[in-house]
């Protein structure tokens, strides 16, 4: 009966009427009436009941579920939710979704985000409501079980996906969740941190059925009064498959250091004096909403969905330690504040930088080994000949300042008889442009030594007696913002 069309809110419905079945992994295809019964009696009943009444009335403005009558609401039911079950007379017009033979026409208390009934300039053809049959129009009905209620500007988060499996997985774990608390008594306050979180606890399973990795979409929407909207976060398979792999054999210890160095700092409760005594209905709404809004926000799980557009500014935050300060709307409880390169230098990993290189950001493999080795002289230099480099380096705000620098200890490295540092052909090939690295960011080959030199005078054990310095020139950096 049921089946995946490629549309989040139909899919995401179809995939929690299927994990209704608590008993059994099934897919929407192997749906039966009488669970579909079930399931319709469910939501019913339930819809129009608090705590969800208040939550659906974000998703289907003015619905019969709980804007109704008693005889009213029950035609609804029967018309609209089990649909499936009368045999209407099909219209001559295909489904918006399936393509199958519609039965109805349907408007924003139907389907989230359309138009109302007394409007018809933003429906096709000039005509009111949208054709739709009676399996999606289930499916779509069954959707806000299968979601996430966010804090804020309370909206509806679901979770799409090419593979079906994924779409199951979300839909299965929010609507677990719902029927368990007897309802949406909690607000996701950071909703992207915990669609990651989710992923990281999915994954297990993928590795078990040995499926592959693929890109999910968030959706974050509200069909409320004038301000219906929805924000769309996109995660890359790319960007997933990194993480997977980040998280086991050499890149486990960077992993989890960078991980855990960016949670949102808890905030150390403020001393009052002798605060004014509340009312026992002050206390208990204050207790309330303290209730409503769960989650801890990670910067680095939020950041994930900025890739690869925001790429350096990631590699330069998170591997490289370079502080993030002096950016409108930082909070005091932003860890990234105290990030440092040397004070970080424990986690600063070659390894894990160029595993992110080759998976978000395509990099080729010689250019990454070509960066490396340059890295590991530069190291040596920085060790041997003159401590001065590395601050140089860091400091390098123009693409000739840089070049001069490296030209300069290039040439200081063959007067005392050592091979040279680097050839011209591999200047180039390191600075110059390419496809994946444009002339216009030779920055981030900047910051590519730098991870690569910060990690080998960490092995050296070179940072605890030149850290007084370092930090001397250092001080005035300006961070990226």
């Amino acid at each position: 009966m049921l089946k995946f069309t490629g549309h989040p809110l139909v899919d995401v419905g179809a995939a929690t009427i299927a994990a209704f079945d608590t008993e059994n992994r099934i897919h929407p295809e192997q749906v039966t009436e009488e669970l579909l019964d079930r399931f319709t009696d469910y939501i019913s009943t339930k819809y129009g009941e608090e705590p969800f009444a208040s939550y659906i009335r974000l998703l289907f403005l003015n619905s019969p579920y709980f804007n109704a009558g008693a005889e009213k609401r029950e035609q609804f039911i029967n018309t609209v939710v089990r649909a499936y079950k009368n045999h209407l007379e099909p219209l001559d017009e295909c489904c918006a979704f399936c393509l199958n033979p519609a039965t109805h026409r349907v408007f924003r208390q139907h389907v989230s985000l359309l138009g109302g009934e007394q409007s018809f300039n933003f429906f096709a053809e000039g005509r009111k409501g949208l054709p739709i049959c009676p399996i999606c129009l289930v499916s779509i009905q069954a959707y806000p079980l299968g979601s996430a209620k966010c804090g804020g500007k309370a909206k509806a988060l679901i979770v799409h996906s090419p593979n079906p499996d994924l779409v199951y997985e979300f839909a299965r774990r929010f609507s677990l969740n719902n029927r368990n608390q007897a309802g949406l008594s909690q607000e996701i306050r950071f909703p992207k941190t915990m669609v990651i979180e989710i992923l990281l606890d999915i994954e297990k399973e993928l590795r078990r059925r040995k499926e592959d990795v693929d890109a999910i979409t968030a959706y974050r929407l509200t069909n409320y009064g004038t301000d219906a909207d929805v924000e769309i976060n996109h995660l890359p398979a790319n960007n997933i498959r990194f993480v997977y792999i980040a998280r086991s054999g050499k890149y486990k210890s960077a992993w989890e250091a960078i991980v855990e160095r960016a949670w949102e700092i808890e905030e150390k409760p403020k001393q009052k004096r002798q605060p004014k005594k509340k009312t026992a209905k002050e206390a208990q709404s204050k207790k309330k909403k303290l209730k409503q809004l769960v989650g801890r926000q990670n910067f680095f799980y939020e950041e994930l969905f900025d890739l690869p557009e925001n790429a350096q500014r990631f590699l330069r935050t998170y591997f490289l330690r370079v502080r993030r300060v002096g950016v409108k709307g930082i909070r005091d409880t932003d860890p990234r504040q105290k990030y440092s390169p040397i004070d970080d230098a424990d986690i600063v990993s070659w390894d894990i930088t160029s595993l992110f290189l080759r998976e978000v950001m395509n990099m080729d493999k010689v250019r990454i080994n070509a960066v490396r080795d340059l890295g590991d002289k530069l190291a040596e230099y920085v060790q041997t000949q003159d401590a001065r480099l590395f601050s140089k380096i860091f400091n390098a705000r123009r693409y000739k300042d840089l070049s001069l620098e490296l030209l300069k200890a290039n040439k200081a490295t063959v007067q005392v008889g050592k091979p040279p540092l680097f050839s011209f052909d591999q200047f180039v090939d390191i600075f110059e442009e390419s496809e994946e690295m444009p002339r216009a960011d030779w920055s981030l080959a900047r910051d590519l030594l730098l991870v690569r030199i910060i990690e080998q005078l960490h092995a050296a054990n070179w940072w605890p007696t030149h850290k007084p310095e370092l930090e001397e020139a250092m001080r005035d950096v300006a961070p990226l913002d």
